[in-house]
């Protein structure tokens, strides 16, 4: 009996001694959690204090600018040049004062200084011009199927979202600012960006496509949206798909069907091809209403 005594106390010690350690664990994981919340608190109210700063630095910042940079009016966009009417606000402007818009065309290092004409007290426009090569926007994503997996084709995408990250930052921009001349004062404004990647939406319908490559039967499937909208030119009259060989040599040249859709400005284009294996590129060439042509390549698995 003395020592189912003993084993009985040591089992009681044990309990309570677990029981113990329980309770403070409990007690330190309350104590982080109110820690944490504090914490979090604290973040919360300097993430809102810096904030505040923030507007409140920028509100300085537009109070003191002397100058508002306004609206950026295409008046007219046509094949090869641009005309352009950029307007701002001057907040302290003295009458008589000369006012100039300074700009430098795209791919040229010189600026050209333009008189600007006040459109009312403060306000005031100047009128450019720009040589411009706008292109169609097209747009194109990929995915394969192999068996039941369906998985994208990460070395497609990353070459395409290269190919439209590099297009866009060689399309050349306007870079301008506004001299203001009063008798010996003359004050400039800092410098301001007119960016014409998007040109290409005025004159021509945009272009969205998605290839499905099909591992297992051998197909490729090809969907072209057409979007247009009641301010866009061109529209697409033959969209053909072509391989070719490196020498130039058309291996083959298919038409892309067009579906029947009563949406006129999401125009629907589809075809299913089993690609022949003697060609070293292929690509999709579209024939704008204009006579422009337009080509996007495909790549090839």
């Amino acid at each position: 009996m003395g020592k189912e005594n003993k084993i009985l106390w040591l089992l009681v010690a044990v309990l309570i001694f677990s029981w113990m350690s329980w309770s403070n664990t409990k007690k330190l994981q309350q104590q982080v959690h109110n820690l944490q919340q504090e914490l979090n608190s604290v973040r919360s109210q300097v993430a809102s204090e810096v904030s505040s700063v923030r507007g409140i630095v920028q509100g300085v910042r537009d109070d003191a600018r002397w100058w508002i940079p306004g609206q950026v009016d295409f008046l007219d966009v046509s094949e090869g040049e641009a005309t352009i009417e950029v307007n701002w606000q001057m907040r302290e402007y003295q009458k008589g004062s000369e006012v100039t818009l300074n700009y430098k065309k795209p791919g040229e290092d010189q600026y050209i200084s333009v008189d600007a004409v006040e459109k009312a007290d403060g306000y005031f426009s100047a009128t450019i011009y720009a040589e411009v090569s706008p292109k169609p926007q097209w747009h194109i994503s990929s995915t394969s199927r192999s068996g039941q997996t369906n998985q994208s084709i990460s070395n497609v995408a990353v070459e395409e979202v290269a190919r439209e990250i590099k297009e866009k930052y060689a399309n050349p921009n306007i870079n301008y600012y506004v001299v203001v001349k009063k008798d010996d004062v003359i004050r400039s404004s800092d410098k301001q960006i007119i960016y014409l990647e998007h040109l290409g939406a005025m004159l021509y319908s945009r272009l969205d496509t998605h290839i499905h490559y099909n591992m297992t039967g051998g197909t490729v499937s090809i969907d072209v949206f057409e979007v247009r909208t009641p301010d866009s030119g061109a529209h697409v009259e033959e969209l053909t798909l072509v391989s070719k060989r490196v020498d130039g040599t058309i291996v083959e040249e298919l038409v892309v069907e067009r579906e029947d859709t009563r949406d006129l400005y999401h125009i629907p284009y589809r075809i299913t091809v089993e690609p022949e294996q003697d060609f070293d590129y292929w690509y999709l060439n579209a024939r704008y209403s204009n006579g422009t042509e337009a080509k996007k390549e495909i790549p090839k698995l």
